[in-house]
């Protein structure tokens, strides 16, 4: 497979480089609603034209599936540029706001929107195209300028988005830097107006520390286990079906894939062998030779991965090449829920399946817990479904599915707690990069005195009749 070699941002250039986007923003150039439009039709012609050198550099990566690449990367994001300008008029317009009868003697309200500066978005290295242009769409609606952070360990990806960045958008507005750790370590320590950042939570620590130092705010798109919860009524075969596909999906490396199973027991042993059944339907007896199985990132997140079923009672899968970065999808009966497998974010092919008798008594040990990014409820019963919403807080969740939220581009999209801070996707992408301005305007045709010192008791009773 074809190698790709990054060329690294130079660190001593990083600071140039964030004040060149400065000065672009102060220039007001990126406001007018005329400039954001042609710069998301531009977004949009990137993504189009580029879109074969982006799923080849996906499959240079992580031997990513072509379908997969294109539904997960390329048309979520086609989708979120298309919703931005359709709808960016409407976003931008002021707001019109009732005035309170004492303030509003002689005087009008209105929320204007203010695009908050230079923005820093930092992608992901298992969606890198996805969750670099989806916050980049917000960003460019909302009038920012932007640094773009993709990640080192897709270095293929990495540098097919520097370059079509540097060809269809405003390079004075818009620029990618490239680097490791270092490298990240000094843009963060730039001043920005707004911090969007994806990857694991103990990293949005770092990044939450070093915007705190100037009190930029921050969108963290983080993680955590999330549960798919199948009920005794729940209907077996989709579920086993969606489960399967919502964990193993992208070999496991997704932010809001499954990371365990709760199986109500009389339906656990059934929902075991028609997991095996539809693993093979999915990936053939041998997915190491499927073209629809992904590798792992690195081998580090191999040996990672390894390590935490390391000892449990593996009922399926389990073969690790670390060379090739495979580890096989991978099932694991019953473990205990203190161990490894079960406290850390697997974000990899390996499923643990785990038999409950109440329902409640799991509810329990998943509120103990931190807050999932999603949960995924199997049931029939609406009242069961709501039950659980109720009880578990998530970033999201999904009813008799998995994964799909995702792609609804009108919705909020983003963690709770330890699973993420903010969201995006349709306005929500857009008011992440905004400020809401309150502008009062009031006329000097009219000065009532009852509103100034010296007060007395007829101004108190001509307020208190108003108010």
């Amino acid at each position: 497979m074809e190698q790709v070699s990054l060329t690294y941002t130079p660190i001593d250039e990083i600071a140039g480089i964030v004040d060149e986007l400065r000065t672009t923003f102060r220039s007001g150039a990126t406001k007018p609603e005329a400039w954001r439009r042609q710069q998301l039709d531009a977004l949009e012609q990137m993504l189009i034209n580029e879109q074969d050198e982006f799923l080849r550099a996906l499959d240079i990566d992580v031997r990513k599936p072509r379908q997969e690449a294109y539904a997960s990367e390329i048309a979520i994001a086609l989708e979120d540029v298309r919703i931005a300008r359709s709808n960016l008029h409407k976003w931008m317009a002021p707001e019109s706001v009732k005035m309170p009868i004492l303030a509003g003697v002689g005087a009008s309200t209105k929320v204007i929107h203010e695009p908050l500066g230079v923005s820093l978005i930092v992608g992901a290295w298992n969606y890198p195209v996805m969750l670099t242009i989806g916050p980049l769409v917000g960003a460019i609606a909302a009038g920012c300028t932007a640094v773009l952070k993709p990640s080192e360990l897709t270095p293929a990806t990495s540098l097919a988005m520097q370059k079509a960045v540097a060809k269809y958008l405003d390079p004075e507005a818009y620029t990618v830097i490239q680097g490791g750790i270092p490298e990240t370590t000094a843009v963060l320590e730039q001043r920005f107006d707004q911090i969007f950042f994806t990857g694991s939570p103990a990293v949005g620590k770092i990044v939450m520390a070093a915007a705190a130092k100037y009190l930029t705010p921050v969108v963290l798109e983080l993680g955590g286990k999330s549960p798919a919860i199948v009920c005794e009524d729940a209907k077996l075969d989709s579920a086993v079906r969606r489960i399967a596909w919502g964990k193993f999906y992208n070999a496991g490396q997704t932010c809001i894939g499954v990371d365990y199973v709760l199986v109500h027991e009389s339906k656990y042993e059934e929902f075991l062998t028609k997991t095996y059944e539809t693993i093979e339907k999915m990936y053939g007896l041998d997915p190491h030779a499927s073209p629809d199985f992904p590798q792992i990132v690195d081998q580090r997140n191999v040996s990672r991965i390894e390590a935490l079923f390391a000892g449990e009672d593996v009922v399926y899968g389990g073969d690790v090449d670390i060379d090739d970065r495979y580890i096989a999808p991978t099932v694991v009966r019953n473990p205990s829920r203190d161990s490894p497998l079960m406290t850390e974010e697997i974000f990899g092919p390996v499923m643990p399946v785990i038999p409950f008798s109440d329902l409640d008594e799991e509810l329990d040990c998943i509120v103990d817990g931190e807050k999932p990014l999603a949960t995924y409820i199997f049931t029939e019963d609406r009242k069961t479904a709501d039950h659980i919403l109720n009880r578990v807080s998530s970033g999201g969740a999904c009813i008799n599915d998995t994964l799909t939220h995702v792609s609804v581009g009108r919705a909020p999209f983003g963690g709770v707690g330890q699973s993420g801070i903010g969201c995006y996707h349709g306005y929500d992408s857009y008011a992440a990069f905004t400020h809401r301005r309150t502008v009062l305007t009031r006329s000097t045709a009219f000065d009532p005195s009852f509103l100034y010192p010296p007060y007395s008791a007829t101004k108190e009773k001509i307020v208190k009749k108003i108010v």
